[in-house]
């Protein structure tokens, strides 16, 4: 039997072999399951898109249902923590192979590209790979991966970070690497003011915005740690020193 959204308002259109029958959407009804059967595999670790996928019901359904007895009764929550940690520190999740199978491809790609997929790439192979990747990242961020797909995943590099991350940690080696180099060349910090060459003025973008940030409290504290080390006193935007020592202006 097949079921067709089209038609009348409030209705459905159920499709058998040899009918065609108009229904009121309340005429239709979820499976009938038990508070106790929803509630038995919530205790043994599984999640509520799990037993949704089990039972056949839309997952909101079971959301709401379990949300009523675990808020009476919070030690339900509790021992569902404690076997879902189980099941995932053993790794009893369905899909294991399928999961390897998908490993191994990143894993390729990145001895054959040097670097990790993402979801943006123009191949719609690699494009998937990189979902694939973000929703590791994403569930390990949940708590939701267990230790040994964890292990596997640190073989393979640094996924943990996004994409975008990674572009951002990549291009901050590089204008640390160049502000170190104009620093040393012209005993002063590069100015982002209009007027100046246009590499200088970029670079003075860049410092300002870390700046920017360090004010703020938003710059990442590696960040902050590497500068200090690189370029010591480039938050300040004019500094001087006494002679032979650097003279540091920013603007």
């Amino acid at each position: 039997m097949g079921l067709d959204r089209g038609g009348h308002k409030g209705y459905l259109v159920v499709m058998g072999e040899n009918e065609v029958q108009w229904l009121r959407r309340e005429q239709i009804s979820t499976p009938v399951v038990k508070n106790e059967d929803w509630l038995s595999m919530y205790l043994s670790g599984k999640s509520a898109r799990e037993i949704a996928s089990e039972i056949g019901v839309h997952p909101n359904a079971v959301h709401n249902r379990l949300r009523k007895l675990v808020r009476q009764d919070q030690d339900l929550a509790v021992t569902h923590s404690a076997n879902r940690a189980q099941l995932a520190e053993h790794c009893v999740i369905p899909g294991r192979t399928f999961w390897l199978r998908r490993l191994e491809e990143v894993h390729v790609y990145l001895l054959e590209k040097g670097s990790l997929p993402h979801p943006h790439l123009e191949d719609p192979d690699h494009a998937r790979m990189g979902r694939w990747l973000d929703e590791q990242r994403r569930r390990w961020q949940r708590g939701g991966l267990c230790g040994y797909r964890v292990n596997m995943l640190d073989r393979i590099g640094e996924w943990r970070r996004t994409y975008r991350q990674v572009k951002e940690s990549a291009l901050f080696r590089t204008r640390l690497s160049q502000l170190e180099d104009f620093v040393s060349r012209h005993r002063r910090f590069p100015s982002y003011r209009p007027g100046r060459e246009q590499g200088e003025r970029e670079l003075g973008i860049w410092l300002h915005g870390r700046r920017i940030a360090a004010n703020k409290g938003t710059l990442v504290p590696q960040d902050k740690q590497q500068l200090d080390a690189t370029a010591p006193g480039w938050r300040k935007t004019s500094e001087s020193k006494s002679s032979g020592h650097l003279v540091t202006m920013a603007v």
